[in-house]
């Protein structure tokens, strides 16, 4: 007798997650907005001392001063502010467990929301709100979360908290951040990059060096047309602590951290493989492949030279290209991705999601290639409702991958349930 088994599997189900208009830090807000009150009723008044002297003297003074309008200091002023639309989200980040998941979002209000259930339902841990705790608008970008530290890039510095979000401290308040990266070997090591700046921490933020990639890009000689310094994503190599790699508006580099300095490399490519010389860099995965999402498409490293060399690394890279990239309708170049974000199922090598400004695609194994769909179940471009722009991909404890735009709010796949025999046997 031999038993032939049939394996039935369930399709994978995706659920828009719930937004809670719950805010952790309302003390804070509420607090802050009572100081500044105070602090501007002491400015008001020997404004309008002024304003008082100055009349009597028989000067025309109306005008000439102007109050600055100040919120309303309750819980009943903050809630709206909330909104009711889906937010906005920049980036998320899941910690090494992947059982606590962080966003950045700016739309409707700036902060920082938080999920414990695999990203079913958020709330906000850490709102930042002009008049209340911040003196003017922020705006969040990249996240990251290791070693019980969560570090957001602002364009007023780096925000860190050492309690999940709670609170903050604030450094390099005078550089406009876009990205950061906690290294996954060293506890206090700490990596940030913006508009021409580029910094190392090794003491958990204390201090910090220059890594002076400004300087290397004014120097650098290579056949890239574009040579922006704005550094758009970092990611420290999980396999090498000495290695960071640095995203730009229109490229990628390589630093070899050596000792108290180092040294960056252009990855643009070689003959057999380039990069668009205009492809911003979005996302950094280092996974089974090395890729990088960008506004001209999905980039992997075919050939990955040694760190050694000189200003050019010695590298190949290959593109996906498929036809579920074409006709599009919207966007960038017939046949081609504008991804925002690229990420590795860290439980199925192989499997690959990239959030496009459009639309989510999923990739699978295929053959010698990778064979691609557009996932239907969620928003695509329409003429009525404009782009969803998917930003952010995380993936949970249990396997599920959770998928942030930022119009449509955030959206979780469910892994299915694991696969199991049927009771059907064959008799011989």
């Amino acid at each position: 007798m031999a038993l032939a088994w049939l394996v039935t599997t369930t399709a994978a189900a995706w659920e828009a997650a719930r937004i809670e208009p719950r805010v952790d830090n309302l003390e804070e807000l509420l607090r802050g907005c009572a100081e500044r009150h105070a602090s501007a009723l002491e400015r008001h008044r020997a404004i309008d001392a002024w304003v008082a002297h100055q009349s009597a003297l028989g000067e025309d003074v109306r005008g000439s001063y102007e109050k600055d309008p100040l919120p309303s200091c309750s819980q009943e002023a903050i809630t709206p502010r909330l909104g009711s639309q889906s937010p906005g989200v920049w980036a998320i980040a899941a910690s090494p467990g992947r059982d606590l998941l962080f966003a950045t979002v700016n739309l409707p209000v700036a902060g920082v929301l938080v999920s414990r259930d695999g990203g079913a339902s958020w709330h906000y841990r850490h709102l930042f709100l002009r008049g209340y705790n911040v003196d003017r608008g922020l705006l969040l970008r990249g996240i990251d979360y290791r070693h019980g530290v969560l570090a957001v890039a602002s364009d007023t510095g780096l925000l860190l908290s050492r309690d999940g979000g709670r609170t903050f401290t604030s450094t390099l308040g005078d550089h406009a951040l876009s990205a950061v990266a906690l290294s996954p070997h060293h506890r206090r090591v700490i990596v940030v990059g913006g508009d021409g700046t580029s910094f190392l921490s090794t003491d958990g933020g204390e201090t910090w060096s220059d890594l002076a990639f400004t300087a290397f890009t004014r120097g650098l000689a290579t056949r890239n047309r574009f040579l922006i310094d704005h550094i758009t994503s970092l990611e420290i190599d999980p396999a090498d602590p000495a290695t960071l790699y640095a995203g730009t508006g229109s490229h990628l580099y390589r630093f070899a951290m050596l000792g108290g300095g180092g040294r960056w490399q252009a990855m643009e490519g070689d003959g057999q493989g380039r990069v668009h010389d205009d492809s911003t860099v979005y996302n950094i995965e280092i996974g089974s492949r090395f890729m990088i999402s960008t506004c001209n498409g999905v980039y992997y490293l075919a050939r990955r030279g040694s760190r050694d060399g000189g200003d050019r690394a010695d590298v190949s890279w290959g593109k996906f290209r498929h036809a579920a990239f074409s006709n599009r309708t919207v966007g960038g170049p017939k046949g081609n991705l504008r991804s925002y974000y690229v990420a590795e199922d860290p439980d199925e090598p192989g499997r690959l999601l990239v959030a496009d400004f459009a639309g989510l695609y999923e990739g699978r194994p295929e053959g010698s290639g990778t064979h691609w769909r557009r996932v239907e179940q969620l928003p695509f471009y329409s003429s009525a409702t404009g782009y969803p722009e998917y930003t952010a991909v995380a993936w949970t404890a249990a396997g599920d991958a959770v998928v942030g735009s930022r119009y449509r709010g955030i959206f979780v796949e469910r892994r299915p349930p694991p696969r199991r025999p049927a009771s059907t046997c064959a008799l011989r």
